[in-house]
């Protein structure tokens, strides 16, 4: 029997790729984006947990804020959580915010909930917005809804009604806003003004038809404001330019971007020239 040779093992050189300093550097700043990236998740889940703990504040305001911060964060927990705190809340505000929150997460499913919202606040300016809410989640099957809103004597449950009917597609949407924009309450004209003026002045641009409606802060239209905005939406059906007007926003159309764009560089070219004075 022959003698096993003796065999030595040889490890292999450190590379000297890997010991160079930009190799380290490297290894550093790999470090370093772990370690903000873990403080990141923690932080995100710690604003989570104080968001969540909010929405059973005992401070209304704090409820609200949490509802309004939650509502970029879709989860089933988030959303039962928003439910749980609209079915026994008292404050409007509060109501609004959660219900803003549901609309955010796109809870579809939770539409009926805004509806029974609806029915049980008293009228008050976050009902119109929660109107809004429910139409932007509900679409064309909340449309009865909204004519039956249209008709109950309460103001912001109308106004609500009339920017609902806008959005879609309904021009007698603008009927109810004309109406409360020569109302007697000077709060009640500056919100129908606000409303209408959303609306009114970029489809008067769209056509080429431009009115400057812009009013100051506390009050609504002025006299020959309102007689053009009158004007405009009666002389004849403006379906056609209110369905434009929507498309183009809700796609993201370019071509809309691009009339803003030259709407804005007309005005300032006009007070450039002093045209505006």
């Amino acid at each position: 029997m022959q003698p096993l040779e003796r065999t030595t093992l040889t490890l292999p050189k450190r590379s000297r790729l890997l010991s160079s300093p930009h190799a380290i550097a490297v290894y550093v700043l790999i470090l370093i984006a772990a370690g903000i990236a873990v403080g990141v998740w923690i932080d995100r889940r710690m604003e989570m947990r104080r968001w969540m703990n909010g929405l059973n504040s005992s401070e209304a305001p704090v409820r609200a804020k949490s509802c309004y911060r939650i509502g970029s964060r879709p989860t089933p927990a988030v959303v039962d959580a928003v439910c749980e705190l609209l079915r026994s809340e008292q404050d409007p505000d509060v109501c609004e915010a959660a219900c803003y929150a549901l609309q955010k997460m796109e809870a579809t499913d939770r539409l009926g909930l805004i509806g029974e919202t609806i029915a049980r606040l008293p009228d008050c300016p976050p009902l119109s917005k929660i109107i809004g809410y429910y139409v932007f989640l509900g679409g064309q099957q909340v449309l009865d809804d909204l004519r039956e809103f249209a008709n109950s004597g309460r103001t912001f449950t109308e106004l609500g009604a009339g920017l609902g009917l806008l959005e879609l597609d309904d021009v007698s949407g603008a009927e109810i806003l004309l109406r409360y924009a020569a109302a007697q309450d000077p709060s009640v004209r500056e919100y129908a003004a606000y409303l209408l003026r959303r609306y009114s002045e970029p489809m008067m641009e769209m056509v080429g038809q431009p009115e400057d409606l812009a009013t100051p802060d506390g009050q609504g239209f002025s006299e020959s404001q309102l007689a053009v905005v009158n004007t405009w939406w009666s002389e004849r059906d403006r379906t056609r330019e209110l369905r434009d007007y929507n498309d183009w926003t809700r796609r993201d159309d370019p071509q809309w971007h691009q009339l803003k764009r030259l709407k804005h560089a007309r005005e300032r070219a006009s007070r450039f020239l002093g045209l505006d004075e």
